[in-house]
């Protein structure tokens, strides 16, 4: 009998970089961190000599750009989280900044000491911050990350 296996992302931790020197500020009670993924854009290179079938030229493509894609998450806002802060001075400055995410280790898979790790350089496009005022629930703010280089992945152990 299979046994369906998983884990969720809660323990996992989100960081920003902003002096490039491996010292990563946490940012502090994301709820929420959406990735895109990598997309290749391509040129038609279709020419008269190109492969055919049937009646019609099959269309040949080459890639040109990868767009690495993006992380846009939703946190709790606290004024004084060192990450905001992070996030804040990097958008108001327009720099590339270097970012982590790391997930907790999946035990069940065999991990006991560190779980995944994603490291990538990038810019935070939008921050938005707060976003939403309701007496009932906490305030939060949104942020997105453009990434500048595709991520380099580090498995668990």
């Amino acid at each position: 009998m299979a046994t369906t296996k998983g884990f969720t992302a809660a323990g996992a931790t989100f960081g920003i970089d902003v002096t490039n020197g491996n010292s990563y500020v946490t940012i502090g009670q994301i709820k929420t961190l959406q990735p895109t993924q990598p997309k290749w854009k391509f040129e038609d290179i279709t020419c008269l000599s190109s492969p055919t079938q049937g009646s019609g030229v099959i269309m040949e493509q080459m890639p040109t750009i990868l767009d690495p894609g993006s992380y846009t998450g939703t946190a709790i806002y606290l004024p004084s989280d060192a990450g905001l802060i992070a996030l804040r001075a990097s958008c108001n400055a327009g720099n590339l900044a270097a970012f982590s995410l790391t997930l907790p280790p999946d035990k069940v898979g065999g991990q006991s000491s560190t779980g995944d790790n994603w490291k990538f350089s990038g810019f935070v496009s939008d921050l938005v911050e707060p976003d939403t005022y309701d007496s009932s629930k906490a305030v939060t703010y949104k942020f997105t990350v453009l990434r500048n280089t595709a991520s380099a992945y580090t498995q668990g152990s």
